[in-house]
């Protein structure tokens, strides 16, 4: 049945999805080549990475706990605001290592916690049968389409504006999502 194309709470959850990776798109696959374009050396780059990974596990493990305390629209909504302002601090702060790391703990709130999230409302969503298409949804619209899609804008704003400005294009994105959460916080209960 098709029925979950026309509920709304799905097409929502769905669109939210794809604005984060979307958002992220620049992050995946530039984060790494502008960083060392701009003079960062590539050992410096790995510890980037790497930070992001550790905060990442912190996140998980915390999750439990904060599940307790807030909804998943409040996760939704925090993980777009927290990317809009990492990216912003990379837009604008790409040449101060202690901006980056900052950014990159960020990290686990824009893909840790927002992929616990993801998949806490998938499974509310989609329930017994119906999980494995909600799970199937959620990577081919969000890290599929809507990560191929960022990645491929990110390029053409590369070409024609520079590096940094992917990164803007990426904030600005995430507050596409802060408005699509506030807009399914007024319509939807968690």
């Amino acid at each position: 049945s098709l029925k979950w194309l026309t509920d709304r709470r799905i097409i929502a959850l769905l669109s939210c999805f794809f604005i984060m990776q979307f958002a992220h798109g620049a992050y995946n696959a530039f984060f790494s080549i502008f960083l060392v374009e701009q003079g960062h050396s590539k050992s410096t780059v790995g510890w980037l990475w790497a930070i992001a990974v550790i905060a990442e596990i912190f996140i998980f493990l915390l999750m439990p706990r904060l599940f307790k305390k807030f909804s998943i629209n409040d996760f939704f909504l925090f993980c777009f605001f927290v990317a809009a302002v990492r990216f912003f601090l990379v837009y604008v702060g790409y040449e101060s290592l202690w901006i980056l790391v900052v950014a990159q703990i960020m990290h686990a709130i824009t893909f840790g916690m927002f992929h616990v999230a993801g998949i806490a409302a998938t499974n509310k969503l989609f329930i017994g049968e119906y999980r494995s298409r909600g799970q199937a949804l959620y990577s081919s619209v969000g890290f599929g389409a809507g990560g191929a899609s960022g990645t491929l804008v990110s390029g053409l704003v590369w070409e024609s504006f520079g590096g940094a400005a992917t990164f803007g294009m990426s904030a600005v994105t995430s507050l596409l999502g802060v408005v699509l959460m506030l807009w399914v916080r007024r319509h939807f209960k968690d």
